[in-house]
């Protein structure tokens, strides 16, 4: 017998969006962002809260972009999900409306400032952005190391006599895939 309380609340929605001809993964990751902005924080009002991250210096003061509706704050984060960065600063987006749709267009509105920031950087930024409500949480999974699943994986590497150029891609893929502190 399953417990419904163990059952995520999404599950419903997607499934009534699996029924529209979504794929299950997109049917799912849909109804939890769906699910994510109806608990949207009173405290942000009509602007999304991010983190903006990379190798850069923090502002001397706010930064305002009419044009993007996005305004960059200048206090470093300290203690946030981010780890790896040389600093973090808090950004807000302005949205219309809590919605899909415009949280889509923030999206678009933050890549774009930090792609013109990373173009006049000449690229050596690093830079990034992080959101509570669009991003799965940055904590660790907890992995199982296992001996047979990750003996087939490494096998399998080597398994249909890959073209060298091939296998190194992959092993450089796997290089970037973890998350050095």
């Amino acid at each position: 017998m399953v417990d419904n309380d163990s059952v995520p609340s999404y599950m419903d929605r997607a499934k009534e969006l699996q029924a529209t001809g979504m794929t299950w993964g997109r049917a799912r990751d849909t109804a939890m962002l769906e699910e994510r902005i109806a608990r949207w924080p009173s405290e942000w009002g009509d602007e999304l809260q991010i983190l903006i991250y990379g190798d850069f210096q923090p502002p001397p003061s706010s930064l305002h972009f009419p044009e993007l509706r996005i305004t960059i704050e200048p206090d470093v984060v300290k203690g946030s999900v981010i780890r790896t960065a040389t600093c973090v600063v808090r950004a807000r987006v302005a949205v219309s409306e809590k919605s899909i749709k415009e949280i889509v267009d923030a999206s678009s509105r933050i890549d774009t400032l930090l792609g013109f920031i990373a173009a006049i950087d000449w690229g050596n930024s690093g830079i990034g952005w992080w959101c509570s409500l669009t991003h799965e949480p940055m904590t660790g999974g907890n992995a199982v190391i296992d001996q047979n699943v990750l003996g087939k994986a490494i096998r399998a590497l080597d398994s249909r006599d890959p073209e060298p150029e091939m296998k190194r891609k992959v092993v450089s893929a796997l290089y970037w895939l973890r998350a050095p502190d």
